[in-house]
């Protein structure tokens, strides 16, 4: 499990293997920071020793204002994901589409769908599916499942799937 700590232009990382955190830190200041709290002595040495609960293995997709992500930057930092909102992009320069969710799989960002609901004939349509490099290639039927979550959430009807990226067709 990874945790961040720190402010978006120090970042501490603290892996939490066997129930133990390593730190690989950032800086002095930044090791003694945990999601803005301030941490000293007895209280570094507390976190050190707690337990860690592992991720729940889930799919879901992210607003592109989600606090995951939402530092763009960071984000891209740990998790090699690097996202922009085109929505004021012309539309012959869009990489991924006009209003692309991000697509977190437990604890990995593994791509990402341009998703478009039309209430009119009550249809989800998903302009475009996006797998990240490194994506796992099993991880197919959990994103469907989660694609079609949102449509049910919306009221559609159908949903339309463009052509699937290699590692999930």
């Amino acid at each position: 499990m990874l945790i961040v700590a720190g402010d978006p232009h120090s970042v501490t990382l603290w892996e939490v293997l066997d129930n133990r955190a390593y730190i690989a830190p950032a800086s002095p200041e930044a090791n003694r920071r945990w999601l803005g709290l301030t941490l000293g002595g007895e209280d570094l040495v507390a976190l050190l020793g707690a337990r860690a609960r592992p991720l729940p293995e889930r799919t879901t997709l992210l607003s592109p204002f989600d606090r995951l992500i939402h530092d763009r930057a960071r984000a891209e930092a740990l998790f090699g994901f690097r996202y922009r909102i085109e929505i004021y992009v012309p539309r012959t320069k869009r990489e991924y589409g006009y209003y692309v969710l991000p697509i977190l799989h437990g604890d990995r960002l593994i791509g990402r769908i341009d998703p478009v609901f039309d209430r009119a004939q009550g249809v989800l349509r998903v302009n475009a599916v996006h797998a990240e490099p490194g994506a796992p290639a099993d991880a197919w039927p959990a994103v469907r499942e989660t694609i079609d979550k949102l449509a049910g959430w919306l009221g559609a009807q159908e949903v339309e799937l463009p052509r699937m990226p290699g590692i999930w067709r």
